[in-house]
């Protein structure tokens, strides 16, 4: 496999929402949420870019499971924000990276002791290597377990933005995939990763 900076910390952007998702699933798999378990919305949460429930109308009802499906599909910053704070926080997150190896994949945002690297890098950061290593580690059951992995791939593999990147593979190729909607060039290394975690991790 030909590997080019696959080791140089990058911004995340919108794909530290694959390390969120672990955290939701870590708390799921403890007892302490349900995809079932309902909340209600409030406009309070309203927060910029992408995204639907940043329209919800205020009290609204909605569930575990159509926030993640909303931050993986949609790339929702509002569900994601949320679930980020359902699953502990980023100090929680990052703890679950370190135990899987990923010691240089963190959440930075509302991360207490992250301030000053949240300027350089913004919401999280990691390196295409280890970003491809966590979506391989889910696609063979091993985040948490085989089961709570196998629920995560197929939030995964759920996608809106089917249009972009997944529409240059033919249709018989299995993907997965978090996408992001940067178009810029300055957006190339991202994906940079979206195409090596396919390449790698489709059968």
């Amino acid at each position: 496999m030909v590997a080019i900076n696959a080791d140089t910390v990058f911004p995340t952007a919108s794909i530290v929402k694959v390390p969120i998702l672990v955290g939701v699933f870590d708390k799921i798999s403890r007892g302490e949420l349900k995809l079932s378990q309902e909340f209600i919305y409030d406009t309070s949460r309203v927060y910029g870019g992408s995204g639907l429930m940043q329209f919800y109308k205020d009290s609204a009802k909605t569930d575990l499971s159509t926030m993640i499906s909303l931050m993986l599909s949609y790339s929702d910053n509002v569900a994601s924000i949320w679930l980020q704070q359902l699953s502990g926080g980023g100090v929680a997150i990052n703890q679950l990276m370190d135990k899987l190896g990923l010691t240089n994949t963190k959440v930075n945002s509302r991360t207490e002791g992250r301030q000053d690297i949240w300027k350089k890098y913004g919401w999280g950061q990691t390196t295409p290597r280890e970003m491809a290593r966590l979506f391989s580690l889910i696609r063979h059951g091993k985040v948490i377990d085989e089961r709570y992995s196998d629920k995560m791939y197929r939030y995964l593999k759920n996608q809106y933005y089917n249009e972009r990147s997944l529409a240059q593979f033919p249709r018989q190729l299995i993907q997965y995939q978090k996408p992001d909607r940067l178009m810029k060039p300055v957006a190339r290394w991202y994906w940079l990763i979206h195409l090596v975690v396919i390449l790698c991790f489709v059968y």
